[in-house]
C-alpha cells in the first residue's frame, strides 16, 4: 500500500511539475522590463520567424551587443488568421480591428525573445493585404498603397493585443518602443515613378495613422515612439533634373510642408511623429561617394552620399521649422542599411567582408558624429539599424547581407560590438 501511495504521490507530482513546465512556455511570466533607454543608438533589422528562432535574441544581446531589434511581419501574413501567403485573392468580411482576425503567434515569440534578452523592438506596420471591409479599401485603387483606414485598424488591433499581453503578464511593459508607420510601403509601386515617394499621399497617411496610434497606446509605459516609413528608393539629394519621386529635397519639404486644407489649424505630420526614418542602400560602393549617372540604372541620375541625403532631410526640417511631438529638432532614424556579400534574397552588386565592415563602420561614424555637430534648431541622426543578422532562407541559405551566420559573425559582426563598446552612446 505505502509503494502505491508512494507512486501516486510521483505520479502527481510529475504531473503537476509537467502542467508546470507547460505553462511556463505557453505563458512564460516576464522576467523583466527592457533595461536600456530608447535613446540607444544601435539595431539590427530581422524578419519576424527569425527573431523568434532560439538562437536569435542572444546572438544579439551577447555577440552583437545592440539595443533594439527591428522585426518585420507583414501584416498580410497575419491578417486574417495566418494569411502567410500574402498573394491571396481580396480579402472580404474580415474586420482589421478585431484582434481575434490575427494570428499573433511570431508576434508574440519575438517580444518574449526580445524581453528575455533585454531588446527594445522596434515594429513596422506594413505590407497590407488586398482586400475591403465594410467597403473600406485596405489598398487604394490607383498605386496599391495601403490606406489610411487599414493601418488605422491594423494599429488598434495591434495596441488591444499588446494590452491583452501585458494584462496576462505573458511580456512586461517597455519591450515595444516603437512603431512605424510602414516599411518601404510607399517607396515602390509596380506602377513606376508616378506612384513612388508622393508626399501628398504619404503625409495624410502619417496624420490619420499617428493619431489613431497616440489614442489607443495609453496603457503603454512608456508609450511607444513613433516613425516614418523607411524612405528609400532616392537618387540625389536635390538635382532639379531629377525626377521628384528620386529627389529627396521634393519629397521631405513637400512632406513636412503639408498641411490637411479639410483640417483648420493643422499642424502637419512632423508634430505627430518622434522621428523619420529612412533605409540606405548603396550597391557595392563606399557611403561616402556618390554614384555618378548610369544608364539604364534604377538611379539613372545617380544616387547621393550618406550624409548628402541626412543632411538634406536635417536641413529642410531646419528650414521649415519643423519639430518633433516632443517639440525638439526632428531626430532622424536609419533603421536598414548594409552591404551584401553573396546575392542571396539581394539584387545589389556584392562586396568583399573587410569592405562591408568598412562601409558600415563609415556609416556609424557619420551618423554618431552627427549629434556633435548639431547647429542651433536642426536635429540628427540618433539610431542605425543594420540589416541584418542571423537571417537565412532554405532556398539559398544564409542573407547576402548577414553580418553574423549562425551564431559565426562575419568581420562587419566583428566590427559591430567593439565599436558599441567604444561609443555606447552618442553625443
Amino acid at each position: 500500500m505505502k509503494k502505491k501511495f508512494t507512486a501516486s504521490l510521483g505520479a502527481a507530482l510529475l504531473l503537476l511539475l509537467s502542467a508546470t513546465i507547460f505553462v511556463y512556455f505557453v505563458h512564460p511570466a516576464p522576467t523583466r522590463a527592457a533595461a536600456p533607454g530608447s535613446n540607444a543608438p544601435y539595431g539590427i533589422t530581422i524578419t519576424g520567424s527569425q527573431f523568434a528562432s532560439t538562437s536569435a535574441g542572444s546572438d544579439f544581446t551577447n555577440n552583437l551587443h545592440v539595443t533594439w531589434t527591428r522585426i518585420q511581419i507583414p501584416m498580410c501574413a497575419m491578417f486574417p488568421i495566418g494569411n502567410t501567403g500574402c498573394k491571396n485573392p481580396p480579402i472580404t468580411n474580415y474586420n482589421p480591428a478585431d484582434p481575434n482576425n490575427y494570428d499573433w503567434t511570431t508576434f508574440d515569440q519575438d517580444l518574449m525573445q526580445a524581453q528575455a534578452n533585454g531588446l527594445l523592438v522596434d515594429f513596422p506596420l506594413q505590407n497590407a493585404p488586398n482586400g475591403s471591409y465594410n467597403g473600406n479599401l485596405f489598398l487604394d485603387s490607383t498605386c496599391s498603397h495601403p490606406t489610411a483606414y487599414v493601418f488605422q485598424q491594423y494599429a488598434k488591433a495591434l495596441l488591444i493585443h499588446v494590452q491583452s499581453l501585458l494584462a496576462q503578464q505573458i511580456i512586461a511593459q517597455g519591450v515595444l518602443q516603437a512603431i512605424e508607420i510602414g516599411n518601404e510601403d510607399w517607396s515602390f509601386s509596380a506602377h513606376g515613378l508616378s506612384c513612388e515617394n508622393d508626399a501628398n499621399v504619404y503625409a495624410p497617411i502619417v496624420e490619420a495613422v499617428a493619431s489613431t496610434l497616440r489614442n489607443y497606446d495609453t496603457f503603454m509605459i512608456p508609450n511607444p515612439l513613433i516613425g516614418s516609413f523607411g524612405y528609400t528608393h532616392f537618387g540625389l539629394a536635390n538635382d532639379p533634373n531629377e525626377p521628384s519621386a528620386r529627389n529627396a529635397h521634393t519629397f521631405w519639404t513637400t512632406f513636412f510642408s503639408y498641411r490637411d486644407p479639410r483640417k483648420p489649424g493643422d499642424l502637419g505630420p512632423g508634430k505627430l511623429l518622434d522621428y523619420v526614418n529612412f533605409h540606405y542602400y548603396h550597391n557595392n560602393v563606399d557611403p561616402d561617394t556618390v554614384i555618378p549617372p548610369t544608364r539604364g540604372s534604377i538611379y539613372p541620375y545617380g544616387q547621393d552620399s550618406f550624409a548628402g541625403i541626412y543632411n538634406e532631410i536635417l536641413q529642410d526640417a531646419q528650414v521649415l521649422k519643423v519639430v518633433n511631438h516632443s517639440k525638439r529638432p526632428m531626430p532622424i532614424w536609419v533603421t536598414e542599411t548594409g552591404w551584401a556579400l553573396t546575392d542571396c534574397n539581394q539584387t545589389s552588386a556584392t562586396v568583399t567582408p573587410s569592405n562591408q565592415s568598412l562601409y558600415e563602420q563609415k556609416m556609424l561614424d557619420e551618423a554618431r558624429q552627427s549629434n556633435a555637430t548639431i547647429v542651433r534648431g536642426r536635429g540628427s541622426v540618433t539610431h542605425l539599424f543594420l540589416f541584418s543578422a542571423d537571417e537565412y532562407t532554405t532556398g539559398c541559405g544564409d542573407n547576402g547581407m548577414d553580418i553574423f551566420d549562425h551564431g559565426i559573425p562575419q568581420l562587419a559582426g566583428m566590427m559591430l560590438p567593439g565599436y558599441i563598446q567604444n561609443h555606447p552612446t552618442w553625443p
